[in-house]
């Protein structure tokens, strides 16, 4: 049985290892970073209804120029969302001039609850988001104006010097 011998004869060159370039690797993941991406955004939720009210909720969004978006491919997720909170209950959608409308058909009675948004259009990015919405109670104080302090103030008089 014969064995290789790991040993080198000096007069065989070295192998050096070569050192592998990144640059190409870099390339091709910076020209991937630069595909175009989606533009839609979703804004903030703003809330016009107050508790023991139908919702009244408006979602401003924004789009790249090629893509559009309709009443019939956005949509309100029911029953509970995936925070555990109680869903806004049946709600219409409708989509104009930048804004997505939200008007629910039933008085919410929960304080805190969430609205699940679908958007799953043509030419658009498929887009999902949870929005926990707090609603205020109705209350005296919301919708009373301030009320003047009615502790009468005396004010001293001043007299003029006579010319």
């Amino acid at each position: 049985m014969k064995t290789k011998s790991t040993r080198r004869n000096r007069s065989e060159p070295a192998q050096t290892s070569r050192p592998t370039s990144l640059l190409p690797l870099v390339a091709v993941g910076g020209s991937l970073a630069a595909l175009p991406a989606s533009a839609l955004e979703l804004g903030e939720i703003n809330v016009q209804s107050n508790l023991g009210q139908p919702l009244r909720a408006s979602i401003a969004y924004v789009l790249a120029a090629n893509e559009e978006i309709a009443d019939h491919c956005v949509s309100l997720g029911a029953g509970r969302t995936a925070s555990g909170l109680p869903g806004v209950g049946r709600a219409t959608v409708s989509v104009a001039d930048g804004v997505i409308r939200l008007t629910g058909t039933a008085p919410v009675r929960e304080p805190m609850v969430a609205a699940s948004v679908t958007v799953d259009c043509p030419y658009t990015a498929n887009l999902s988001r949870e929005y926990m919405i707090f609603l205020d109670p109705v209350g005296p104080l919301s919708n009373a104006e301030p009320v003047a302090d009615s502790t009468p103030v005396s004010v001293p008089a001043v007299r003029q010097a006579e010319p």
